[in-house]
């Protein structure tokens, strides 16, 4: 079931294993860097291996061969596997997979070995990893390389798709992901200013098109493009002078989606299998939507259908959490962009009200958790559609997943939006102690004591503006479950800002000073004692007559009794937070004992 074309390099069984290449050469087809040859002598299986040498000297700080193909095949996993060898190597050596879509755009995916810290002379060894096949992949590269000096050989690569190579794989099936190309260059949608109608018209608009995604048999079979879709009826909503004919451009929209046929085989739920079900009373109410979208809401929910999986959520294999497929991430979107923002939220409101077990919970004041979720939603799309660059763009979107009130929740790969913004940090260590800031440690040997400021310092003041006027800032943009997580999580990142000179007011031993420190590069400190708080000295300490101190990263299950007879006379116990895979066992006052793995 070959699908790949003839041409296709793979399809020669000799071409991951260096067998068509010739010993001291270059390899065939491949990518590679000065030092990367042929090996006739050594080798896993059949005649020849790669070699990469490094000397003292050599060019760049590693050396590497590549390859490159289409992703026209189709799999959950694209699969890298090959056996390597070391030989004296003091940096280290790596098998890596990197998918990407958009050529100007940043990888998609990508994976190594590189943590496994593969060095030293080690025997052959297979090693494996892997990537998931996205929808916007367009190529995957992959390659093995040498880092520091030494000699490392690799033979017998794979790649797979699953555990099929990738010469005999089914062929990708096109979806209109793949065909539809009208908005690839923008939305086409400018919004400079909202009104309260329309702001309410893109919050129905929100929400029905979220209905449609998960419900909507032509959505949920993958046949439209939904993103663009959006795209297509926004604009009529926003031109609408009224309630009524911004729903009259909804129902028209959907009018193109055709209404699905009365069901045979009708999905159902089941109550007692669901923390939580969906939220629907808004379409049987005819105020929100009106009678006849109404009407069609609830004909799609009656006749939904379990003929074929949903396109766009699956359910994690064993776990049985949601998986949100073929959610595109446009990383070549040139903001700002209205459309785009308005999609960014449209799309997480619809995950957290269809698939969050905690949309109830999530209010600030659990006694307003009545259609909270929906203010939210209400309040969130003029700040977001109205973000004129990428920084705020990013800040309002935090601003909105911080609405969860869960810490897990951020914008990961935006945090340096968050406030303060800068490349650089004071050296020190805060940790907020009765709600104030207070310097706890130096993150440099020499920076810290240069900063003027000493461990116990109270600091009121960070460049002219009192610390509480900040935390009054900055306290809706902290995604955080309680306001000890969100101090947590401010103290760490409360010194950030432009590097150089920088003003501080601090209280030290009842007196105000004013000092001068100097924000330094974050690669420049040393961090790693932030997150830890490890005592020299032994596993067990009585650090007053009633309090007990045990440090987690070296304690031994067969000490547990003698831990809790010296303890028994404490009022408090401190435990360290580093905790290691050895470590990981329970201490309670009557008992302790070891895990059974």
């Amino acid at each position: 079931m070959a699908c790949r074309g003839a041409g296709h390099p793979l399809h020669d069984p000799n071409y991951l294993g260096f067998e068509n290449s010739t010993a001291g050469a270059p390899p065939v087809g491949w990518s590679s860097g000065a030092g990367a040859l042929v090996d006739g002598q050594v080798a896993h299986s059949g005649r020849n291996s790669l070699r990469i040498d490094r000397v003292a000297g050599s060019a760049g700080t590693f050396t590497t061969i590549n390859l490159t193909l289409p992703m026209d095949f189709a799999a959950r996993n694209v699969v890298w596997t090959g056996w390597v060898r070391t030989e004296n190597v003091d940096g280290f050596a790596a098998i890596w997979l990197r998918e990407d879509g958009d050529t100007t755009g940043p990888a998609l995916a990508f994976a190594t070995t590189q943590t496994l810290n593969v060095s030293g002379t080690q025997n052959w060894t297979q090693y494996s990893i892997s990537v998931p096949e996205l929808t916007d992949g367009k190529t995957v590269t992959f390659g093995f390389l040498l880092t520091g000096t030494g000699r490392a050989w690799v033979d017998d690569l794979q790649l797979l798709a699953d555990t099929v190579p990738v010469a005999q794989a089914a062929n990708r099936v096109t979806t209109p992901l793949d065909t539809d190309r009208e908005f690839d260059s923008g939305s086409k949608i400018s919004i400079p200013a909202l009104s309260d109608l329309q702001v309410q018209n893109l919050a129905t608009l929100a929400r029905v098109w979220g209905f449609l995604k998960y419900h909507h048999p032509a959505v949920t079979a993958g046949k439209r493009h939904w993103d663009y879709d959006l795209f297509r009826v926004m604009p009529q909503v926003l031109a609408a002078g009224s309630t009524d004919s911004s729903l009259a451009a909804i129902s028209n929209w959907m009018g193109g989606l055709e209404a699905p046929q009365p069901c045979t085989n009708c999905a159902t739920l089941d109550p007692n299998s669901l923390q939580l079900e969906p939220e629907l009373d808004w379409i049987k109410d005819e105020a929100p939507v009106g009678r006849s979208l109404s009407q069609a809401l609830q004909s799609i929910y009656r006749n939904r259908t379990t003929a074929s999986a949903q396109f766009y959520v699956s359910l994690v294999p064993g776990v049985g959490n949601p998986l949100f497929d073929h959610e595109l991430p446009y990383g070549n979107l040139r903001l700002p962009d209205a459309g785009y923002q308005m999609l960014a939220l449209f799309r997480f409101w619809n995950m957290v009200a269809y698939f969050s077990p905690n949309r109830t919970i999530m209010a600030d004041d659990p006694s307003g958790s009545r259609d909270y979720w929906a203010r939210v939603l209400v309040e969130s799309i003029p700040r977001i559609a109205l973000a004129t660059n990428s920084v705020s763009y990013q800040q309002e979107l935090i601003r909105f997943i911080a609405k969860i009130n869960d810490t897990h929740a951020n914008l990961w790969t935006s945090i340096a939006a968050r406030p303060p913004i800068g490349a650089c940090y004071l050296p020190v260590d805060v940790r907020f102690v009765e709600g104030s800031p207070v310097v706890l440690r130096y993150t440099s040997v020499t920076g810290g004591p240069a900063s003027g400021l000493l461990p116990g310092d109270v600091i009121q003041q960070l460049d002219g503006v009192a610390v509480s006027d900040l935390v009054a800032q900055w306290t809706p943009l902290y995604a955080d479950s309680n306001q000890a997580a969100r101090l947590r999580d401010m103290g760490n990142y409360l010194t950030r800002g432009a590097c150089g000179a920088a003003s501080a007011v601090v209280e030290r031993d009842g007196r105000t000073m004013a000092l001068s420190p100097v924000r330094m590069p974050a690669s420049s400190l040393h961090f790693s004692a932030t997150y830890t708080h490890v005592r020299p000295g032994e596993t067990f300490q009585m650090l007053a007559p009633d309090v007990a101190y045990l440090k987690l990263s070296s304690v031994k299950s067969a000490d547990a009794a003698k831990y809790v007879q010296a303890a028994a006379g404490s009022k408090g116990l401190i435990i360290d937070i580093r905790i290691t895979r050895r470590s990981l066992w329970c201490l309670r006052w009557a008992r302790c004992w070891s895990p059974s793995r």
